[in-house]
């Protein structure tokens, strides 16, 4: 086993005769390869339904994942209403925004009726943020868009990145308007060897099985961890092809994985979110926000 684990190792690290410390610190962050669960599946899907621009791409790509993945999909409704209005304008106001809501949900019951897709409705009340990551914890994917807002907090950003690092879920931010044709046939992973990205990639075994075509790119220097190859043969050993790319001279991997992760040439993008490292999180988290801002596909994120 531990002449196995050796290879993730880089061949700068054994050239230069790292301490034995050094290795074992960095054999114990490769053993997340090996005694982390990752074939418990992808049964549960925790989607956020809400009436707003983002729902048809979200409702989109529930689909797909839950047909790909013979998954149940339990729809989330937050009652965000306003407890502050007691006056008779403000409870006509709470009245239409309720009957807007019932509305929507019939309107999913019936779609996912016509597409035979297992689902049940989870109802909440108070803080987009709050409810969605205590509901997440008993389902195995998140699925929201990339720009959201929570009336509390305004800022997109912000509820997508506390969203990112508060659940121990994986995530998949999908961009409004996306037209999710043949969703899953092409799946790209941005690889940094950090330990977000190695969950990431992790979690996404099952979706990664379905797909056609897995390509995993690498942009500039590696960083240390386990390096594109390691996790090329984890996938392997997973019943998983993948291509490698790995680019030591870009200087721009936002423009770089955009180029590369958009509709026609990929269904979806596999990356690590906000690591711990100060180092790491300068470059990769700018990676991060920066894919969140620009993608045209959806992003399977974990932290």
């Amino acid at each position: 086993m531990f002449m196995h684990l050796n290879t993730a190792f880089s061949a700068t690290d054994r050239e230069s005769g790292v301490s034995g410390n050094l290795r074992m610190e960095r054999l114990r962050e490769t053993s997340a390869f090996s005694f982390t669960q990752s074939e418990a599946g992808m049964k549960d899907i925790l989607l956020l339904v809400r009436d707003d621009a983002g729902q048809p791409a979200r409702v989109q790509v529930a689909v797909s994942v839950a047909r790909l993945l013979e998954a149940t999909v339990t729809c989330i409704k937050i009652d965000q209403v306003s407890a502050e209005r007691h006056d008779e304008d403000g409870e006509l106001l709470n009245e239409a925004i309720r009957h807007q809501s019932d509305a929507n949900q019939k309107m999913i019951d019936n779609l996912f009726a016509e597409r035979s897709i297992n689902h049940q409705w989870v109802a909440a009340r108070g803080s987009l943020i709050d409810r969605l990551i205590e509901q997440a914890a008993f389902h195995d994917l998140l699925i929201v868009n990339t720009h959201m807002s929570d009336h509390a907090r305004g800022d997109s950003s912000f509820v997508v990145s506390q969203l990112v690092r508060a659940i121990d879920q994986p995530l998949l931010l999908v961009p409004d308007g996306l037209i999710a044709e043949d969703f899953g046939a092409h799946a790209t992973i941005a690889w940094d060897g950090s330990r977000p990205c190695i969950a990431a990639m992790r979690a996404a075994v099952p979706l990664l099985r379905k797909a056609k075509i897995v390509k995993m790119i690498e942009f500039g220097r590696h960083r240390g961890g386990p390096t594109i190859d390691r996790a090329a043969v984890y996938l392997r050993n997973q019943g998983i092809m993948v291509h490698t790319t790995h680019d030591e001279s870009l200087h721009d991997p936002v423009h770089w994985l955009i180029s590369r992760c958009r509709p026609g040439r990929t269904s979806y993008c596999v990356m690590g979110a906000f690591g711990h490292s100060r180092s790491r999180e300068a470059v990769f988290g700018g990676v991060t926000l920066a894919m969140l801002e620009q993608a045209k596909i959806p992003l399977f994120v974990a932290h």
